[in-house]
């Protein structure tokens, strides 16, 4: 049997309640979820690890800021199986019922990622896509050095180069045309939740990141992927 692992990281420890409950309350077999979280300070450490979820660790990184440098740090320490399935999940994603019932088929006969619809990209396969909410098998994480949002950006357009990086290398598999299932992504700009100062904070970082997608796309993906 496949685990599940949710690769989170937050600077947000009350969202986090929320989002793992939902998360949760609409799986099948919560037996197969493992928990790895990153924060900043001991103080959200102490915050999760009060809420006490079953096989769940806390670490405390702050080494670079940023989501990207913190996911990084999950993705590239996690050890499991070929066949897990990673979610790397943020905050403002909300699944569809009995989620993993729906990700064990779609992962029956594919070793790769898997482009989730998060309710608001089209349905188009070519284009500006973004993969929003990654998830994958552990042996296509490896095959991509270990990194889905590279740590080059520190919060936007992480999503559009992992796009290409797994398009290029033929690991995407993408049925948000044929599939029904939406993997919400509450996101304040549509009014799903109250923007924050950290959102604030993260914006500010938008003229850096696109310059930083500007230089890595014309890259070559051995290069992307160092």
């Amino acid at each position: 049997m496949r685990n599940y692992y949710f690769l989170w990281a937050t600077i947000r420890p009350d969202y986090v309640k929320n989002t793992y409950k939902e998360w949760v309350d609409k799986c099948k077999d919560i037996s197969k979820i493992v928990t790895k979280i990153a924060v900043i300070t001991e103080q959200q450490k102490e915050k999760i690890d009060s809420f006490n979820f079953p096989d769940c660790e806390v670490i405390v990184y702050d080494e670079k800021k940023g989501y990207n440098a913190a996911i990084t740090h999950l993705t590239k320490t996690i050890e499991c199986n070929d066949d897990d399935i990673l979610l790397l999940l943020s905050d403002d994603f909300f699944p569809c019922n009995n989620w993993d019932v729906y990700l064990d088929k779609k992962f029956e006969n594919w070793d790769g990622a898997l482009f989730l619809n998060d309710g608001y990209q089209e349905t188009v396969k070519e284009g500006c896509l973004c993969i929003t909410l990654a998830c994958m098998t552990f042996k296509c994480l490896k095959k991509l050095n270990r990194m889905v949002f590279h740590p080059d950006y520190r919060h936007y357009f992480s999503d559009n180069e992992a796009f290409v990086n797994l398009k290029e290398l033929g690991l995407l598999k993408d049925d948000r045309d044929i599939d029904k299932e939406i993997f919400e992504h509450r996101h304040y700009i549509l009014g799903k939740r109250k923007q924050d100062d950290n959102d604030i904070l993260n914006y500010s970082f938008w003229d850096q990141d696109k310059a930083t997608s500007q230089r890595r796309l014309i890259l070559p993906i051995e290069e992307r992927l160092k």
